[in-house]
């Protein structure tokens, strides 16, 4: 239904964004400032898509065909509606409460700091050189902190930036493949499997590879990289591409090749994910966050609410058409078998 959308994109909306969002496609786009104005209204009544997604897809080049086949944000919370009930939502966003629930899958130590004390935290810390912090409600790589140990006189003054910072969970630092060290080595370089639920069978319609750039960490709304990855191979196919569209063949701080990439145990990537897509059943699309170690991949988080952009970047769509298609076939059961 898309009335709730229009009321939230009508009331909430940033105008002054959307004024420099405007300029920005009529200065890229080359086309009529009028037009486009009313045009980007007129796709967030037609399409449910937002202002910045008019940008991002590029939607002032493509027809009507081919932006009904996006999945805008719109559509993306009518699916997150029909698939994913609220009542364990937390589960899976509140990142200590994941932890937990994921316990099995993560490989690595965390401490929940909603009820660990000063004592726990120096013994967590403990022989650590580096641990992360995370706010237990961030995304987007927003509230993620690399801690240095050696940085804090004690477990006292530790606590209290912990505290200063809204942090409400730590985890022992894992340590990437160096396939994907060689990449980006000062972010983890995660791939984001999503998958779909659907009676006992899991599909994995999408896997894209995200990779830092200068910054701890590898989201693309932090001027990370996104690149598809295919999803039976594991091999990156074609470029990668940062939010405002600029492609990398390879990495422009290591000179390391993305394009060509082989994605190491990515059978065993996937075999985690379909494992995990069934530990809460009633939250059916999940884009899960993987990093590969040398022992086997780990889980670093699962989103219910998965963003989606990174998996519709125009210059990976073929033809210029989105994945909505692609989705919509996996829920209504037009694809029976996983496409991997």
């Amino acid at each position: 239904m898309k009335t709730p959308f229009l009321l939230k994109l009508i009331t909430k909306m940033n105008y002054g964004a959307f004024i420099e969002t405007w300029k920005s496609v009529q200065k890229k786009s080359k086309k009529n400032g009028i037009y486009l104005f009313f045009d980007m209204i007129y796709c967030g009544l037609v399409y449910q898509s937002g202002y910045i997604e008019y940008d991002i897809f590029e939607f002032h080049r493509l027809n009507a065909k081919q932006r009904a086949s996006y999945i805008t944000r719109g559509k993306l919370n009518a699916l997150i509606r029909r698939l994913n009930s609220t009542e364990h939502w937390n589960l899976l966003a509140n990142k200590a409460d994941f932890d937990a629930t994921f316990k099995e899958y993560i490989h690595r130590d965390f401490l929940d700091l909603r009820t660990a004390g000063v004592e726990d935290i120096g013994a967590f810390v403990e022989g650590r050189e580096y641990i992360i912090g995370k706010v237990l409600n961030g995304s987007c790589g927003r509230g993620i902190h690399k801690l240095k140990v050696s940085d804090y006189p004690d477990a006292q003054a530790l606590n209290e930036e912990l505290k200063s910072r809204g942090i409400g969970l730590i985890e022992e630092l894992v340590i990437q493949h160096p396939v994907l060290a060689a990449i980006h080595p000062h972010s983890v370089n995660t791939l984001r499997v999503m998958t779909i639920l659907m009676g006992d069978v899991v599909h994995i319609p999408t896997v894209y590879l995200r990779i830092g750039n200068g910054k701890h960490v590898d989201n693309l709304n932090s001027g990370g990289f996104g690149a598809v990855v295919d999803v039976k191979t594991g091999i990156v196919p074609m470029v990668a591409v940062d939010k405002d569209g600029h492609p990398a063949t390879h990495h422009p701080l290591t000179g390391t090749a993305i394009v060509g990439a082989q994605m190491p145990m990515f059978q065993e990537v996937k075999e985690l994910c379909r494992k995990a897509a069934h530990v809460v059943p009633d939250i059916r699309m999940v884009g899960w966050d993987v990093c590969v170690t040398e022992n086997g991949p780990l889980l670093i988080e699962g989103n219910p609410f998965p963003g989606n952009d990174l998996t519709q970047l125009p210059i990976h769509m073929v033809d210029g058409y989105g994945r909505y298609n692609q989705f919509m076939d996996i829920i209504e059961g037009r694809i029976a078998t996983p496409q991997d």
